[in-house]
């Protein structure tokens, strides 16, 4: 029994399987690394720019809470997106929010900074409750775990580098460039999975 669970999944699968789940695999990791870039450049950096802006100490604790209010309504967003159709949500609410980081990073007072980083998360959550379902359309329930969980170590070893790249980054040219163009990774990540899936 323990040699059957550790066959390769494509030993279960016919050939025209066999090329939807590298398909879908491929396009999962590929927009992946794009996120990972994005995510990796700005997300550990958020509240050291707060403090950098002179942000107060209330404020550097709402920039640390700030993801979990939009999970207050993961519930409601749920209920949003069952009739709807889930790509779409999930490439528009990204598409929208992700800049929004872009535009945290040319901010210089700490009221727009704090704005743009709670409306980035804001908006992030709604597409949250679609993105899972699509995940659980494209992967069979039986691989679900293995190969979202190799997509899980691609994005955390993509977001690993960002962030050690970041530094630097931020150091040699500020956070506006860095930002942005971490938001146009950000960006572009759903719409090639809408491209290339």
């Amino acid at each position: 029994m323990p040699a059957r669970r550790g066959q390769r999944i494509e030993s279960h699968l016919s050939p025209a399987e066999r090329r939807t789940l590298a398909c879908n695999f491929t396009v999962d990791a590929v927009t992946a690394w794009l996120y990972a870039v994005f995510a990796g450049l700005t997300g550990p950096f958020l509240a050291i720019l707060a403090v950098r802006r002179g942000a107060p100490p209330w404020a550097v604790g709402w920039l640390a809470a700030a993801p979990y209010v939009g999970l207050l309504f993961a519930s409601w967003y749920g209920r949003w997106t069952e009739r709807r159709r889930k790509v779409p949500i999930v490439v528009w609410t990204n598409a929208l929010a992700r800049p929004l980081l872009a535009v945290a990073g040319w901010t210089s007072g700490v009221g727009w900074y704090l704005a743009a980083v709670t409306g980035w998360n804001l908006l992030s959550a709604v597409g949250g409750p679609a993105y899972t379902a699509v995940e659980q359309a494209i992967y069979h329930r039986r691989w679900r775990g293995r190969l979202m969980g190799g997509v899980r170590f691609m994005l955390g070893l993509g977001q690993f580098v960002a962030t050690l790249a970041a530094g630097r980054a931020l150091h040699r040219w500020g956070s506006g460039p860095v930002f942005t163009v971490a938001a146009a990774f950000g960006v572009v990540a759903p719409f090639a999975g809408c491209a290339f899936g």
